[in-house]
């Protein structure tokens, strides 16, 4: 939760650093920019996950590239603020992110999804005259109830 509070502190930096800007054109654009980087910051304050850093990380980018397209006196105005947000979500998305294994095993998973699918439309498009093959089974891989079971019992 104070990596939030640390969020909501650099965005009021920004904000005040926006308010400075002489180009009216550029500012009315970061302005909108900010207030979506702020509501993927509230909304994170709701339910701090992997897909809410990543609304936050995707609303930084798109600030972060209107703030390369100002001049340089205006964009080194608002540089500071948006390093600061740059490592606050950094710190965030690795505190978020998934057990490796666990992405593995989704990997894992997906795989013989795909497999057990092209089985089907092979048996979809089949001759009739032809014998019916089995079809595989997409077991879930033993990792993933394992990571699944720890990771929602630690919530």
């Amino acid at each position: 939760m104070t990596e939030l509070v640390m969020l909501e502190a650099a965005l009021f930096q920004l904000r005040t650093a926006v308010a400075s800007l002489e180009d009216d054109f550029y500012a009315t654009q970061i302005k909108l920019a900010v207030n979506v980087l702020a509501g993927a910051i509230q909304s994170a304050g709701q339910s701090l996950t992997a897909s809410s850093v990543g609304g936050m990380e995707f609303a930084l980018n798109d600030l972060t590239g209107l703030a390369g397209e100002l001049a340089a006196p205006d964009a080194a105005v608002l540089e500071p603020a948006i390093a600061m947000l740059r490592e606050d979500v950094a710190r965030l998305k690795a505190e978020t992110s998934l057990p490796p294994a666990l992405v593995q095993a989704i990997g894992a998973f997906q795989s013989r999804l795909r497999a057990r699918r092209a089985a089907i439309e092979r048996e979809t498009f089949r001759d009739p005259t032809t014998p019916a093959q089995p079809l595989p089974h997409p077991r879930l891989p033993s990792a993933f109830t394992r990571s699944t079971k720890s990771s929602t019992s630690s919530m």
